[in-house]
């Protein structure tokens, strides 16, 4: 951001849409970085358990340590416990906010 000016007159939202395309730029710029002195990146992204499950195995496979085969959902459960939120309990422009 230019000036502290234009941070103040920034509402909440503007603001986290700033952070992240900033975190982007952040990331990209270090992806570039290391690659260009040969270094290997692995990106892992899921919306499952399974494909976490697929992704940590990939690396996992990366780092050379030994990964168990055909571990299933059932065979993990579940490390933490699920918390359910009611329809209406979360304010996302709290999480903005902070």
């Amino acid at each position: 951001v230019s000036s502290d000016d234009v941070w103040g007159s920034m509402t909440p939202f503007q603001k986290f849409l700033w952070y992240a395309d900033e975190m982007e730029r952040r990331w990209y710029t270090l992806k570039q970085e290391h690659e260009a002195r040969g270094a290997g990146l692995l990106e892992v992204t899921w919306s499952t358990a399974d494909e976490l499950r697929e992704g940590l195995r990939r690396v996992q496979l990366r780092l050379g340590c030994e990964v168990p085969r055909n571990v299933s959902s059932t065979v993990m459960g579940h490390m933490k416990r699920h918390v359910e939120h009611k329809i209406g309990v979360l304010n996302c422009s709290d999480f903005v906010r902070q």
